[in-house]
Order: C-alpha cells, then sequence, then structure tokens
C-alpha cells in the first residue's frame, strides 16, 4: 500500500556530537515540501553533517490523489503510523529529532506520548490556517489541533520555526515554559557548487510582471491584484502563472495586458522569467493571521536575478534589501518599481541575495544553535 520515500545523508561526519533526524509525514505532499527537503539533504552531504533527511509519503502519488474515503483513511492512518514508529526508532538511537509538525493529527498526539526528546517544526500558523480553509475536513481538523496538536508543541524540547512570528505565535498557543527555546530557519534555496545560474536577461523596453504559484490561494492577494489592473491605464504585461480559480480568467477578459498561462514546466517558466522586470508573492497573508513569510517562490526570483514586490515582510531578508520591495496590490506602484530597478543586473541581485535564502548557510547556522543548545542539556 505505501512506503517510505527516504532521502537519507548518513555518511561520514565531521561532527560526531550532533546527530539530527528531521522527519515529514504527508499523504499528498506539495513540491514546495518535496523540494525544501530534497534541498536540506543536498546541503547537510556538503556541509558533511550528520544529518537525515525522511519523507514517509505514499509510493503512488497518483493513486494518493484518488483515493475514496475508506481507502484514503486507512493510508493516512498507516502513514502516522509508519511514522510515528520511525520517529520512536530515531528518538530511541540517541538522534536529535526534528517532526514537522502536523496539524490536527490524532496519531502525532498519540505517539508523542513515547517519543524521546523531540523538536517540532512549524512552516505556519496551523490555528490561523486551518480557522481559514475551506476544504471540508478543516473544522474537524481545527478542533483536533485545539484538544490536541498544542499538547504535542507544549511538550516538545524546543520548536524550529520559519519566522520569528510563527515562534511567538507557537509559544503562546501552547504555553511554552520561557526556557523553551525558539529556533527561527527561513525557507531557503539551494545553489550549485558554483555560481548559479541566473536568468537569461531578456527585458525589452515594455515592462513585464510575473506572478506566480502552484495554486492561488486566497492569502496569494490575486483578487486584489486584478481589481488594481482594472483601475490602471499603465502599459504592462502580467504573467500569471498557476491555477487559478474559478472565474479569474473572466473577470480580466478584454484586457490583453493581462496573460494567464496556467501551470507550465519549468523550462515554460524559465522563458517567462527571462523576460520578467519583477516577481510577485502573496498580497493577503492576513487571512492566515501572518504578517511575515520568506516563500519558496519569493527565493526562485532572487536567486535568478529578478527583483520581488510582494504585500509582507520576508523576515529572512535585512528591511534595506534593496530588490525586495513591500507594498499593497497596487499595479501602478508595481510597474513604477519594476522600472527603478531596470538598469540593475541580474548576477548583481542574485549575488545579494545570496546570503540570506542559500539554504546551506541557513542550515549551518541552525545546526551551531541546535549543537550548543543539545550540548548544553548534557544530551550526546
Amino acid at each position: 500500500m505505501t512506503d517510505t520515500a527516504s532521502v537519507v545523508s548518513p555518511g561520514p561526519s565531521q561532527d560526531p556530537v550532533l546527530r539530527v533526524f528531521h522527519a515529514a509525514v504527508s499523504l499528498n505532499p506539495s513540491p514546495g515540501v518535496v523540494r525544501q527537503m530534497q534541498h536540506e539533504l543536498v546541503a547537510a552531504k556538503r556541509l558533511a553533517l550528520a544529518w537525515e533527511v525522511e519523507l514517509i509519503r505514499p509510493s503512488d502519488q497518483t493513486t494518493a490523489r484518488t483515493f475514496p474515503g475508506v481507502r484514503r483513511l486507512f493510508s493516512y492512518l498507516v502513514l502516522r503510523m509508519q511514522f510515528g514508529v520511525r520517529v520512536w526508532m530515531a528518538s530511541r538511537s540517541g538522534q536529535l529529532v526534528l517532526i514537522r509538525f502536523s496539524a490536527g493529527d490524532p496519531i502525532q498526539f498519540l505517539f508523542s506520548w513515547v517519543w524521546g526528546p523531540y523538536v517540532t517544526v512549524h512552516h505556519t500558523m496551523e490555528e490561523h490556517e486551518l480557522g481559514s480553509a475551506r476544504y471540508r475536513e478543516a473544522r474537524l481538523q481545527l478542533a483536533i489541533e485545539r484538544l490536541l496538536g498544542r499538547s504535542v508543541v507544549q511538550r516538545a524540547s524546543a520548536i524550529v520555526c520559519m519566522t520569528n512570528e510563527i515562534a511567538q505565535h507557537e509559544r503562546s498557543r501552547a504555553q511554552l515554559p520561557p526556557q523553551t527555546p525558539a529556533f527561527t530557519y527561513p525557507n531557503g534555496i539551494l545553489w550549485p557548487s558554483v555560481d548559479a545560474p541566473v536568468a537569461a536577461d531578456e527585458r525589452s523596453e515594455s515592462v513585464e510582471i510575473v506572478f506566480a504559484a502552484a495554486f492561488f490561494y486566497e492569502w496569494h492577494g490575486l483578487d486584489k491584484l486584478l481589481h488594481s489592473t482594472s483601475n490602471s491605464n499603465q502599459s504592462f504585461t502580467l504573467h500569471i502563472i498557476g491555477a487559478t480559480p474559478h472565474g479569474s480568467a473572466a473577470a480580466t477578459a478584454g484586457d490583453q495586458r493581462i496573460v494567464f498561462h496556467g501551470l507550465l514546466d519549468s523550462a515554460q517558466v524559465s522563458q517567462v522569467m527571462a523576460r520578467a522586470w519583477v516577481g510577485l508573492s502573496s498580497f493577503a497573508l492576513e487571512s492566515k493571521g501572518m504578517r511575515e513569510a520568506c516563500t519558496l517562490k519569493v527565493r526562485d526570483y532572487l536567486q535568478a536575478g529578478v527583483p520581488v514586490y510582494a504585500g509582507h515582510v520576508d523576515s529572512a531578508l535585512p528591511d534595506d534589501f534593496p530588490f525586495y520591495l513591500k507594498g499593497p496590490a497596487d499595479i501602478d506602484q508595481i510597474v513604477s518599481y519594476a522600472r527603478s530597478l531596470r538598469h540593475r543586473s541580474r548576477q548583481e541581485v542574485s549575488a545579494a541575495a545570496k546570503p540570506y535564502i542559500d539554504k546551506a548557510r541557513l542550515l549551518a547556522g541552525l545546526h551551531d544553535q541546535l549543537k550548543a543548545w543539545w550540548a548544553g542539556r548534557g544530551a550526546h
């Protein structure tokens, strides 16, 4: 029925003191989750760390998406049980266990009582996200999370969060004691061992803007942006890449400035990026109770040398970073920002961003913090 899709970095390590096991489980993991864990694996190998990365998921992802109710529930239970046992084995072996937190998961709650010391890893404000979700199981998951999930976090030896904002939220909702440490670990992108290839620079004299997502959810704020374009007389081309909510394209019918591409492969995305003056990220994170993020899409833009405009703070970038601007979903402001950076090269943007978004640097920083804390606990 299922198997373990694992990415593991076991080889010889220069650090025999800290051995880490970072695990996640999902019936249908997003491409972003898979990519982040793969990048972490490669970064751990480059750094010669004793750092394992394992993602437990069904062997057939197509089947996972099409399970009828009973079979899907059975697969869910099997995966969660498999995950719980695997984490238990790792914790008993003396590894420091990092668990990508699963919201509304009663199996995680049950196993948390028998696991050794563990650290929960948080990429969102779980209760806020479930509260704003529209799929039918969300209410049940939210009730489970409030009843059981908070105690899983409360019993954690430490927490690792994507942003300081998320860390503060987790402390508050789980009523963590002051001595429980919270480490930040932003999303990052893997840099090749040689200088990263930036996007080809095929910018013309006409402003072109790209807004990309696998699927546009409410928190992306696409509706806000499209409303702004309808009230603008500016000259531009807005490329929207990804699956959009029903009716989005119809709402802008006749506006030749807006191009809905749908889902594209990597080569097609690269073609659009080559012409882009600026890339866009979310404009409605407040729907999830968030003001800060460090999205993968922003990192894709910056590594490719494309400046970014977004409606949220990127917590991993300094306030004065010149190639990221926080602002409203106002197309006139976006066009003005794009024009102000037209003379900056792809290489300049990419090089400036690397210290803040390079996965290997971010992983090394987290490892050093965990090592100092773990050693201070007398754990080996």
